[in-house]
């Protein structure tokens, strides 16, 4: 990407957040409103072959072509074009642990704390070509549920900790503010994205984790969500990532000129 900007005399620069890296370009005066591009070039776990990537007439397939590497190539190349016009500053910004779990210390947060910021932002997460004006908040907890242990011939005698994460995971999904919804997102998205449990084939496991991700809606309370998770009977929940909403004013004069725009 930096060799990529250089080769068309735009200036690149690197930072790194915890080994990853951080790229920055700006183009434009100084003095101008100014937009900024960001987006993401780490992706989600995959099989080795999900990273071959193929062509099927004009679609590229291939883990991050679409989240959000294509978003990238097109910013790359919007940074591009607009480097000798004197409207707009433009700064390109991007980071390489969008998806990872850490709450702090974040390329997005670094970009921000150095002042990398501007009167409008555009992310290039997939929208299918639509402005997005909303963003679901963050609320990654990690669970911790008990059992009783017993041998595995003898089940009947235990109580079995995986069965209860189950269990406490449907119980959070019909709680309230799981069907609620709001003008732009019908309910708020609840995955099980990782689970622990037992140490042996032939012991009913006493203990169980899980790893639970909920994307909240604009207008709800990631504190009252938690207290109500922890209210669970047999259940420790401890947060792993908050983050809020995003909503930005669909009146804005940028929203409104991307749509003329579009």
């Amino acid at each position: 990407m930096e060799a990529w900007l250089e080769a068309r005399d735009i200036e690149a620069s690197r930072d790194e957040v915890r080994g990853l890296p951080v790229v920055k370009a700006e183009v434009g005066p100084a003095e101008a409103p100014t937009i900024v591009l960001e987006g993401h070039i780490d992706v989600v776990p995959a099989h080795p072959e999900q990273f071959e990537p193929r062509l099927e007439g004009d679609r590229l397939y291939g883990r991050g072509a679409y989240d959000m590497k294509g978003a990238i190539a097109a910013m790359m190349v919007v940074t591009a074009a607009l480097r000798d016009q004197d409207r707009v500053r433009v700064r390109l910004g991007i980071v390489g642990d969008e998806e990872s779990e850490e709450g702090e210390d974040r390329g997005c947060d670094s970009l921000v704390d150095n002042g990398f910021t501007g009167d409008f932002a555009i992310t290039g997460e997939p929208t299918d070509l639509h402005i997005g004006v909303e963003a679901k908040g963050v609320l990654a907890l990690r669970l911790e549920v008990g059992g009783t242990a017993a041998h595995g011939a003898t089940p009947w005698l235990g109580d079995n900790a995986v069965l209860n994460a189950i269990d406490v995971f449907r119980s959070i999904e019909s709680l309230p503010f799981a069907r609620q919804s709001s003008e732009l997102f019908d309910r708020p998205s609840i995955n099980l994205g990782r689970i622990w449990g037992g140490d042996a084939l032939n012991k009913v496991p006493d203990r169980c984790v899980i790893d639970v991700d909920i994307r909240y809606l604009p207008g709800q309370d990631p504190d009252a969500l938690l207290a109500a998770v922890r209210a669970l009977p047999g259940v420790t929940a401890t947060p792993l990532l908050v983050r809020p909403p995003a909503t930005v004013d669909r009146h804005s004069p940028f929203v409104r000129g991307l749509r003329e725009a579009a």
